[in-house]
Protein backbone atom coordinates (compact mmCIF):
# COMPACT_ATOMS: atom_id res chain seq x y z
CA UNK A 1 0.00 0.00 0.00
CA UNK A 2 1.43 3.03 -1.06
CA UNK A 3 -0.04 6.39 0.62
CA UNK A 4 0.71 10.20 -0.91
CA UNK A 5 1.93 12.32 2.10
CA UNK A 6 2.23 14.83 -0.30
CA UNK A 7 -1.33 16.33 -1.09
CA UNK A 8 -2.71 19.85 -1.69
CA UNK A 9 -0.89 22.92 -2.12
CA UNK A 10 2.85 23.11 -1.68
CA UNK A 11 3.76 25.81 0.45
CA UNK A 12 7.36 25.06 1.31
CA UNK A 13 8.57 28.46 -1.16
CA UNK A 14 7.29 30.32 1.80
CA UNK A 15 7.43 28.29 5.10
CA UNK A 16 10.81 26.58 4.40
CA UNK A 17 12.61 26.55 8.09
CA UNK A 18 9.94 28.85 9.51
CA UNK A 19 8.25 25.97 11.85
CA UNK A 20 6.31 27.98 13.65
CA UNK A 21 4.81 29.66 10.51
CA UNK A 22 4.32 26.64 8.56
CA UNK A 23 1.68 25.34 11.40
CA UNK A 24 -0.02 28.12 11.32
CA UNK A 25 -0.18 28.29 7.62
CA UNK A 26 -1.26 24.43 7.63
CA UNK A 27 -4.02 24.35 10.54
CA UNK A 28 -5.62 27.68 8.55
CA UNK A 29 -5.41 26.19 5.17
CA UNK A 30 -6.80 22.94 6.37
CA UNK A 31 -4.50 21.17 3.42
CA UNK A 32 -1.15 21.22 2.08
CA UNK A 33 2.14 20.42 2.77
CA UNK A 34 5.62 22.27 3.58
CA UNK A 35 9.02 20.41 2.63
CA UNK A 36 11.45 21.13 5.14
CA UNK A 37 9.61 22.76 7.76
CA UNK A 38 11.73 21.62 10.51
CA UNK A 39 15.39 21.53 10.57
CA UNK A 40 17.54 19.24 13.16
CA UNK A 41 21.39 19.19 13.01
CA UNK A 42 21.44 15.35 13.47
CA UNK A 43 18.86 14.36 11.33
CA UNK A 44 18.20 17.35 9.07
CA UNK A 45 14.50 18.48 7.70
CA UNK A 46 11.59 17.47 8.59
CA UNK A 47 8.63 17.94 6.69
CA UNK A 48 5.52 18.98 7.85
CA UNK A 49 2.50 18.03 6.17
CA UNK A 50 -1.63 18.46 6.75
CA UNK A 51 -2.52 14.84 6.07
CA UNK A 52 -5.21 13.09 7.02
CA UNK A 53 -7.29 12.13 10.22
CA UNK A 54 -4.63 8.90 10.41
CA UNK A 55 -1.64 11.07 10.24
CA UNK A 56 0.09 14.67 9.65
CA UNK A 57 -1.27 18.02 11.45
CA UNK A 58 -4.90 17.00 10.75
CA UNK A 59 -4.10 14.01 13.12
CA UNK A 60 -2.61 15.91 15.92
CA UNK A 61 -5.30 18.64 15.76
CA UNK A 62 -8.09 16.40 15.79
CA UNK A 63 -6.42 13.66 18.42
CA UNK A 64 -5.85 16.90 20.92
CA UNK A 65 -8.98 18.43 20.25
CA UNK A 66 -10.65 15.34 21.15
CA UNK A 67 -8.06 14.87 24.17
CA UNK A 68 -8.00 18.27 26.04
CA UNK A 69 -10.49 21.38 23.75
CA UNK A 70 -9.75 22.95 20.74
CA UNK A 71 -7.90 25.96 22.75
CA UNK A 72 -5.43 23.70 24.94
CA UNK A 73 -4.93 21.64 21.41
CA UNK A 74 -3.74 24.53 20.06
CA UNK A 75 -1.41 25.62 23.14
CA UNK A 76 -0.08 21.93 22.50
CA UNK A 77 0.72 22.14 18.98
CA UNK A 78 2.39 25.26 19.60
CA UNK A 79 5.13 23.68 21.29
CA UNK A 80 5.97 21.70 18.03
CA UNK A 81 8.70 23.16 17.16
CA UNK A 82 10.47 23.30 20.66
CA UNK A 83 9.76 19.64 21.48
CA UNK A 84 11.33 18.88 17.87
CA UNK A 85 14.28 20.94 18.74
CA UNK A 86 15.04 19.83 22.46
CA UNK A 87 13.62 16.06 22.27
CA UNK A 88 15.93 13.43 22.25
CA UNK A 89 15.95 10.87 19.45
CA UNK A 90 15.31 7.13 19.59
CA UNK A 91 15.05 4.93 17.13
CA UNK A 92 11.84 2.82 15.93
CA UNK A 93 11.29 0.31 13.71
CA UNK A 94 9.53 0.28 10.11
CA UNK A 95 12.02 3.72 9.04
CA UNK A 96 10.37 6.03 12.01
CA UNK A 97 12.13 7.37 14.81
CA UNK A 98 10.29 9.49 17.95
CA UNK A 99 11.97 12.27 19.55
CA UNK A 100 11.09 12.49 23.37
CA UNK A 101 10.72 14.90 25.73
CA UNK A 102 9.55 15.05 29.54
CA UNK A 103 5.90 16.12 28.31
CA UNK A 104 5.50 14.31 24.46
CA UNK A 105 6.65 12.22 22.21
CA UNK A 106 6.75 13.26 18.31
CA UNK A 107 6.76 10.40 15.81
CA UNK A 108 8.53 10.79 12.53
CA UNK A 109 8.15 8.27 9.47
CA UNK A 110 11.24 8.28 7.29
CA UNK A 111 10.26 8.74 3.24
CA UNK A 112 11.65 6.77 0.51
CA UNK A 113 13.44 9.79 -0.34
CA UNK A 114 15.18 9.47 3.28
CA UNK A 115 13.02 12.96 4.51
CA UNK A 116 11.23 12.84 7.31
CA UNK A 117 7.20 13.26 7.77
CA UNK A 118 5.95 14.35 11.12
CA UNK A 119 3.61 11.78 11.86
CA UNK A 120 2.09 12.19 15.39
CA UNK A 121 2.90 14.20 18.38
CA UNK A 122 1.81 12.57 21.56
CA UNK A 123 1.16 13.81 25.47
CA UNK A 124 3.53 12.00 27.52
CA UNK A 125 0.30 12.07 30.57
CA UNK A 126 -1.88 9.93 28.88
CA UNK A 127 0.86 7.36 29.46
CA UNK A 128 0.73 5.57 26.02
CA UNK A 129 3.43 3.13 25.23
CA UNK A 130 5.59 3.95 21.97
CA UNK A 131 5.18 0.24 20.78
CA UNK A 132 1.00 0.67 20.86
CA UNK A 133 1.45 3.81 18.58
CA UNK A 134 -0.63 3.06 15.28
CA UNK A 135 1.46 4.72 12.40
CA UNK A 136 0.29 4.84 8.53
CA UNK A 137 1.56 1.59 7.83
CA UNK A 138 1.25 -0.61 10.76
CA UNK A 139 1.32 -0.53 14.77
CA UNK A 140 4.60 -2.05 16.08
CA UNK A 141 6.67 1.32 16.36
CA UNK A 142 9.36 0.14 18.75
CA UNK A 143 11.08 -2.58 20.69
CA UNK A 144 11.75 -0.68 24.81
CA UNK A 145 8.96 1.35 26.25
CA UNK A 146 9.37 5.25 26.55
CA UNK A 147 10.66 3.89 30.12
CA UNK A 148 14.46 2.30 28.91
CA UNK A 149 15.25 5.74 27.80
CA UNK A 150 16.39 6.63 30.78
CA UNK A 151 18.27 3.18 31.44
CA UNK A 152 20.47 3.98 28.62
CA UNK A 153 18.37 3.40 25.34
CA UNK A 154 20.18 4.22 22.12
CA UNK A 155 20.12 7.58 20.72
CA UNK A 156 19.93 8.36 17.33
CA UNK A 157 22.71 10.88 17.05
CA UNK A 158 25.98 9.83 18.69
CA UNK A 159 26.71 13.65 19.75
CA UNK A 160 23.62 13.67 21.81
CA UNK A 161 24.17 11.74 25.24
CA UNK A 162 21.06 11.06 27.75
CA UNK A 163 22.37 13.05 30.42
CA UNK A 164 22.61 16.48 28.95
CA UNK A 165 19.74 15.90 27.23
CA UNK A 166 17.56 14.82 29.84
CA UNK A 167 18.49 17.69 31.89
CA UNK A 168 17.07 20.12 29.82
CA UNK A 169 13.57 20.74 31.13
CA UNK A 170 11.30 23.21 29.34
CA UNK A 171 9.54 25.36 31.28
CA UNK A 172 5.90 25.68 29.97
CA UNK A 173 6.29 29.79 29.34
CA UNK A 174 3.57 31.67 26.87
CA UNK A 175 5.97 32.51 24.54
CA UNK A 176 5.17 35.19 21.46
CA UNK A 177 4.64 32.30 19.04
CA UNK A 178 2.44 30.30 21.22
CA UNK A 179 0.24 33.74 21.40
CA UNK A 180 0.58 34.23 17.32
CA UNK A 181 -0.87 30.35 16.61
CA UNK A 182 -3.49 30.72 19.20
CA UNK A 183 -4.52 34.05 17.85
CA UNK A 184 -3.92 33.30 14.10
CA UNK A 185 -6.32 30.52 13.98
CA UNK A 186 -8.83 32.02 16.10
CA UNK A 187 -9.31 34.88 13.49
CA UNK A 188 -10.22 32.14 10.87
Amino acid sequence: MSIDFYTGNDYTEQYHHKAQLAVIKLLMEKQGFIKGAFYRDDIGDIDLLWGNENFGLCHIFKRRTEQFGEEKALRFISHLEENIRNGVIIKAKHNRIGIITNKSTIVLEQTKENQFILTAFIDRSNEIRLENLQSVHDVDFIDESVSTLNKGFDVLSPNQSHSSILSKNPKPKSSQSQIDLNHSIKRR
